[in-house]
């Protein structure tokens, strides 16, 4: 026996900017999406209320991290074909960011740094998922968390996570 708690609410979503590195001398090129995300988290019980989890707990866990990440420049800080170093440009911290002939500048505060490898929506997902359980406390009855991260509707990637469960 299992429960499933589903949040996809319309207004979980960033709008952010990226390219995705397709090997070492190939890739997107820069652009953007509006970016939809979901949260189900499995359960092997109810309380005694007959609830797997008050949504309020992590409604806003969820809204926070997309906030965050909205109007972003989304950086993978640990892939080897960027060069990443920092400048100032009118006394204002600045990005550099180099792949191959291909280099660009982005003010600090509209980057989002992230230590993944490439800039998907596999990786989005992952990352949201640890993000998420790092800020938020889940029952000990929440067996699996799945994030799934849509840069287009109908079109993305889930990641799901086993919790252990300590019945």
């Amino acid at each position: 026996m299992s429960y499933k708690v589903v949040l996809a609410k319309e207004s979980y979503k960033f709008s952010a900017t990226h390219f995705t590195i397709l090997d070492a001398d190939k890739a997107e090129r820069l652009h953007g999406h509006n970016y939809q995300v979901a949260v189900e988290i499995e359960f092997s019980r109810l309380d005694n209320n007959g609830m797997a989890v008050e949504f309020n707990q992590i409604k806003p866990m969820i809204k926070a991290l997309t906030e965050q990440w909205d109007e972003k420049i989304l950086i993978p800080t640990q892939c080897p074909f960027l060069s990443l170093g920092r400048i100032e440009i009118d006394g204002g911290p600045h990005l550099q960011v180099q792949f191959g002939s291909r280099h660009y500048q982005f003010p600090e505060s509209e980057v989002l740094y992230l230590e993944i490898i490439n800039a998907t929506t596999e990786e989005l997902a992952r990352t949201f998922a640890d993000h998420l359980l790092a800020s938020t406390a889940l029952p000990s009855s929440a067996t699996a968390l799945q994030v799934t991260v849509l840069e287009t509707h109908g079109q993305g990637s889930a990641y799901r996570k086993l919790l252990s469960d300590s019945k």
